[in-house]
């Protein structure tokens, strides 16, 4: 076959890989940045642009796998390599293909082969059977083994904790293929919407396609205004029915507050078959306002695993986090950072752990990742974190002066928007309770897609000015904001405030209500951030001398 016939046929069978492929994310991702460069039998070699973008989408070859599979009828291994890198008879290809094959040949009654990669040095091949026994650290075979053992009991309560990096969600991910492979009805869900988004992405990258709940959706909460003392409180609006479910999952569960805990813990009990798997870490961040974790320290809670062996990270940095934990000063002083790395001096900081600097380099190389092409492909790419609201708005300030110029406005294409509370549009030919619905949950993101347009609002007499934003939250539509431009902030607070002395309750929630709480999502305190999985965090350390326990911000 002539070179020309032989790349005709590359591209006519990429185009149906690409037709086949989901989700979307994935199928967008390689209709931009991919190109079959070579398909030889059982195996498909893949380049992408970026060393980055290999290193970031290794999870999503399943995905690759089962397009290649329906198109195909076989049985496809897929390596992803820079194109420039690419020569068909390379040793690194046939060592790839020689080790791939070797993997298929070991059992006879497995269902598909996924790789997971842990870290920029390596690359774990993990197989799952149809019998849902994994291949993992011996750490994690244990506690699968536990989970499934009781999920068969009649125990209620499991607790699976674990530090950062153990592996925690991604052998949850595992469990759940095995609760499907057995027929269990389940549902996850999460305190927050980013730790929702953060567990559907990992179990994304592992081959499910998993819907996660926040515990509010969950139990069925709305927020409702408490006419005796004007607070707004999250109550479930109709009877549970948790009977479809055998099992429920909690990740993240040292975000989960008391009052939700006992209304979880309340309806398995009361439910003859459903039991509840709490996933987390005891030593992360609590909810505002509570001292430790409930989960951890609940005596409901008689079944439990721990995982101790980092697996998402490797070297400095699972050492400084162990050091943190486990020496007690550190819950008083600040751990002395400095710079690690792994490998020799000189390399790159994709390749090196911790990296302390002077606040002038910090600041100019978080820019030079804001500016790049793989942080608008992924908003979690960096991030600047700090334990105060006010040192958090300073460096989105920093941020968008250094993307937009100091004197662009307020809200520019391309800016990233977060939600500090539920954002909500009222429903049409509704009132009192009914009346609200929400539009963006707590937490959840946009981008803006249009300059932003300054109006004004009248409202019991008063004119306020807001901006109209048009976004793409990342999860749903687009829809238009009302954001409070800043010259009306003080009439607003003096307003509510007023009508909440005065207990005029109907007005007080209408203007609560009338204007969207967002910031921008350049720079998160640690409490926003916490279930978020970052690239590249770079960490205000004299910051958390404002955190009572300088333990905590340091390992969330």
């Amino acid at each position: 076959m002539g070179e020309n016939d032989h790349l005709k046929k590359l591209r006519q069978l990429w185009s149906l890989v690409l037709d086949s492929l989901s989700p979307p994310m994935t199928k967008a991702l390689f209709q931009q940045h991919g190109q079959l460069l070579d398909f030889q039998e059982n195996q498909a070699v893949v380049a992408l642009r970026t060393r980055a973008l290999i290193e970031k989408n290794r999870g999503r070859i399943p995905h690759l796998q089962s397009a290649f599979f329906e198109v195909t009828n076989k049985l496809v291994t897929v390596e992803l390599i820079l194109r420039s890198e690419y020569s068909a008879l390379s040793p690194r290809e046939i060592s790839f293909q020689e080790e791939q094959a070797q993997l298929l040949s070991h059992s006879k009654t497995r269902s598909h082969a996924i790789a997971i990669h842990d870290s920029p040095l390596t690359l774990t091949t993990v197989v799952l059977s149809n019998k849902g026994e994994v291949h993992l650290t011996p750490d994690q075979e244990t506690a699968l083994s536990q989970l499934i053992e009781f999920t068969q009991t009649q125990e209620k309560f499991f607790r699976l904790t674990g530090f950062a990096g153990t592996g925690k969600t991604v052998l949850i991910t595992y469990y759940i293929q095995w609760l499907v492979s057995e027929g269990i009805n389940f549902v996850a869900a999460t305190p927050t919407n980013k730790a929702a988004k953060n567990l559907s992405q990992i179990a994304e990258n592992s081959g499910l396609n998993l819907s996660v709940k926040t515990v509010a959706q969950l139990l069925g909460q709305q927020p409702v205004l408490d006419e005796e003392t004007g607070r707004e409180v999250f109550l479930s609006q109709e009877e549970l029915d948790w009977s479809g479910y055998g099992i429920i999952i909690i990740d993240e569960f040292s975000m989960l507050n008391r009052d939700n805990y006992s209304a979880i813990a309340s309806e398995v009990k009361s439910s003859l078959l459903s039991k509840a798997v709490f996933v987390g870490d005891s030593a992360q961040l609590p909810p505002v306002k509570e001292r430790e974790p409930i989960v951890s320290t609940s005596d409901e809670i008689q079944q439990s695993a721990t995982l101790t062996q980092v697996v998402r990270y490797d070297g400095a940095i699972a050492e400084v986090a162990q050091e943190i934990r486990s020496n007690p000063q550190y819950s008083r002083i600040l751990y002395p950072f400095t710079t690690t790395s792994d490998q020799p001096e000189g390399l790159p900081l994709r390749d090196r752990t911790i990296v302390c600097l002077s606040q002038k380099e910090w600041l100019n190389r978080a820019i030079a990742l804001f500016e790049s092409s793989q942080f608008k492909l992924n908003p979690d790419y960096v991030r600047f974190l700090a334990w105060r609201n006010q040192t958090v708005e300073s460096l989105n300030k920093f941020v968008r002066s250094q993307l937009w110029g100091k004197n662009a406005p307020d809200y520019v294409p391309g800016d990233r928007l977060i939600a500090r509370r539920p954002l909500f549009r009222a429903s049409p030919g509704q009132k009192g309770k009914n009346k609200w619905r929400i539009a963006l949950n707590n937490s959840e993101e946009a981008q803006v897609i249009d300059f932003g347009e300054e109006c004004e609002l009248l409202f019991l007499g008063q004119i306020y000015k807001y901006w109209k934003v048009m976004v793409k939250p990342d999860c749903g539509k687009e829809q238009p904001l009302s954001i409070l431009h800043n010259e009306s902030f003080e009439l607003y607070t003096k307003q509510v405030k007023y009508l909440a002395q005065v207990k005029q309750w109907q007005n007080y929630y209408d203007l609560s209500r009338m204007f969207d709480d967002v910031g921008y999502a350049y720079s998160l305190t640690t409490h926003k951030a916490q279930g978020s999985t970052i690239d590249y965090v770079f960490l205000d350390v004299a910051d958390m001398r404002g955190c009572s326990d300088q333990a905590k911000p340091a390992t969330a």
